[in-house]
């Protein structure tokens, strides 16, 4: 009992230390600042990429430790104990399931070549988006200004294939298109206006969208000669909706929320592809013939603690959080669980508070988005430049060479047969 209890009273000042999505950095520079001997030698040095389980809290999460001999040196414990952590003692707290080791020099490496300090293969257990795809979606909705196009209820008209649209998203699809190209994406999307009466957005607006959400819902369509369909429909806009009301920065916050959600979907099914070995096409196929994937009786507790559906949620779920709060305030209200919280959280809080089991599924994952995303925010443009000028100049050689990085433990499995549709909390089809 008194063990335990020195344990938890270290544990909790860890807790008041922690950084979220600063262990990865962490690892990076300690590998930076290793010895002649540690910088190729694994037996004494190693960059540990994994996942951990808290003893105390349950949770479970992504993290990167260094270990050194016997000791193990990370940025929860860096401030408590600078001069690092028995092994056998950081395991007693942490459960340790390793998925990649690299040595320092693998690892430098890795951030040269990558852009940024990790993780970097154990990263499909939850599935992210780069932080440029999704600025760049982001400022294309920005920069076409679309909402100064016309999206009155009377502008609705039929655009092709019983698709009706208005002047101004067409505008928003002609942008998000142009820039799908740019960046070589083989994405295209296909945005509509509901013809359905009810769903027209004015100042008393009974689903909660006045002003700023003109969002109807969102679907990832699959493959479909040769492009991958992300189909949005958007609410027209009542006579009494007045434009001064309009905030574009949260509409455009809006829009690219459900675009990055359905991106989630995109980047699962190119990954199940892979790990099947079929075509993008196939996997496609396998998936809609699966009924399980594709019913829709088991409603909106279903619909949400399916696992791709978890995936990206949480997704959306720390986006919508880290534009609010910081890492370490994002991390606090997910730990508190709290039944005020709006957006996502929320809505998985509303709807699954009384299963501890499928909450804490959706809790790990957005640990793991948040610590990722914080981790994006927090790269410069400039990291190439930076990195080069901490490297030592006898080392610069290794940005054109060096060893693999060694994979150990059971690794990561890609999700089975994802059913990839979804529509925003409180939207109509979800």
């Amino acid at each position: 009992m008194k063990l335990l209890l020195e344990q938890w009273r270290e544990y909790l000042k860890e807790q008041e230390t922690i950084a979220v999505g600063q262990c990865y950095p962490f690892a990076v520079e300690m590998s930076n600042k290793s010895s002649e001997s540690e910088f190729a030698d694994l037996s004494k040095f190693k960059v540990v990429h994994g996942r951990v389980t808290d003893k105390f809290s349950g949770e479970s999460f992504l993290h990167a430790w260094v270990e050194k001999g016997g000791m193990v040196f990370d940025s929860q414990t860096s401030h408590t104990k600078p001069n690092g952590i028995l092994k056998a003692d950081y395991k007693k707290i942490y459960q340790l399931e390793p998925h990649e080791e690299y040595t320092a020099e693998q690892t430098i490496l890795k951030c040269m070549k990558t852009g940024h300090k990790g993780p970097w293969n154990h990263i499909n257990e939850a599935t992210t988006l780069g932080t440029g795809v999704r600025q760049g979606f982001r400022k294309a909705i920005t920069d076409s200004k679309f909402w100064t196009s016309s999206n009155q209820e009377g502008d609705v008209d039929l655009a092709s294939d019983g698709e009706f649209s208005t002047p101004a998203i067409e505008v928003l699809m002609d942008a998000l298109n142009m820039s799908a190209q740019e960046i070589d994406a083989d994405l295209y999307f296909l945005l509509n206006v509901t013809s359905d009466e009810q769903y027209t957005l004015g100042i008393d607006d009974e689903y909660g969208g006045y002003p700023n959400n003109w969002m109807m819902r969102g679907q990832y369509r699959g493959p479909h000669n040769g492009k991958h369909i992300i189909w949005l429909e958007f609410r027209p806009l009542s006579t009494d909706y007045s434009l001064s009301d309009l905030n574009p920065e949260e509409l455009v916050k809006k829009i690219s929320l459900t675009i990055n959600h359905e991106l989630v979907h995109y980047n699962q099914l190119k990954k199940q592809a892979e790990s099947k070995g079929i075509s993008e096409e196939q996997a496609w196929e396998e998936l809609i013939a699966d009924p399980k994937q594709i019913s829709s009786s088991d409603g909106r507790k279903g619909y949400l603690t399916r696992h791709i559906e978890v995936d990206a949620f949480a997704h959306e779920a720390a986006e919508e959080l880290l534009d609010k709060y910081s890492p370490d305030e994002a991390l606090n209200i997910i730990r508190k669980k709290n039944g005020t919280a709006d957006g996502i959280v929320g809505d998985y809080i509303a709807t699954l508070g009384d299963n501890p089991v499928e909450i804490k599924k959706f809790w790990t994952k957005l640990y793991t988005q948040i610590q990722q995303q914080s981790q994006e925010l927090s790269e410069t443009e400039d990291f190439q430049d930076e990195m080069k000028e901490k490297l030592p100049n006898q080392l610069r050689r290794l940005l054109k060479t060096g060893g693999n990085n060694t994979k150990v433990g059971k690794g990561i499995t890609n999700p089975k047969n994802p059913k990839f549709k979804s529509a925003p909390p409180g939207a109509s089809g979800g």
